[in-house]
């Protein structure tokens, strides 16, 4: 964080505002759950200079960080910006990104359009799986079992979770992984729902 805020002041003095709005897109990302107030600046800030620019890439990625951070804190622009970002990291050809974002819209569709939801984060999925990124395909099927504990399917949702939980460990982001049963609640209350041997059994069979 420090390194990026020293970066930032150093690009502002050159005048390169690109890698201005770089830095402001990754201290955004690091600053989101810790405080989101400050994320929420930078990331606007990003958006601003790299639609200045024209630079359809930074508008994307800037999108879609400011939609993960509108999603993470209910707010209900989240639906809309995700859907501008999808739309520009499409335009620009970045798969990569356009799936996180579908699967964004996902969980934000989760709870009101389920059916959207589940055909928005299988699409996630695939898309995830076509560029490789384990990390995203682990928190697409990690998502999608928490459509699977809604739907009181408890068994696919424990195996789908130890699917996911297994990527996540062995992809690159390892640094990030975090115990799905304390990210989340629904992973909880299958366990919580079915008895010991089911559970391992269910485990074990994604594993």
């Amino acid at each position: 964080m420090e390194a990026a805020q020293e970066g930032l002041a150093l690009f502002r003095g050159v005048g390169d505002m690109f890698r201005a709005a770089d830095s402001l897109y990754y201290l955004g990302g690091m600053a989101a759950e810790s405080d989101p107030a400050d994320a929420l600046s930078w990331l606007e800030e990003s958006l601003h200079i790299s639609r200045e620019l024209d630079s359809p890439s930074g508008e994307g990625h800037a999108l879609l960080q400011l939609g993960m951070l509108k999603r993470a804190t209910s707010n209900a622009d989240a639906y809309q910006v995700l859907t501008n970002a999808l739309d520009v990291l499409t335009e620009v050809g970045d798969h990569h990104c356009a799936a996180i974002t579908e699967r964004e819209l996902g969980l934000v569709e989760l709870d009101d359009f389920p059916d959207v939801a589940k055909e928005r984060l299988e699409t996630a999925l695939s898309m995830a799986a076509n560029v490789r990124d384990r990390g995203n395909m682990a928190r697409s099927m990690e998502a999608i079992s928490k459509l699977l504990v809604r739907k009181g399917d408890l068994r696919r949702a424990v195996t789908l979770y130890a699917d996911s939980s297994q990527l996540l460990e062995n992809s690159r982001r390892q640094n990030v992984t975090l115990r799905f049963a304390d990210r989340e609640a629904e992973f909880s209350l299958a366990k919580d729902h079915l008895d010991e041997m089911t559970y391992r059994k269910a485990w074990d069979v994604g594993v």
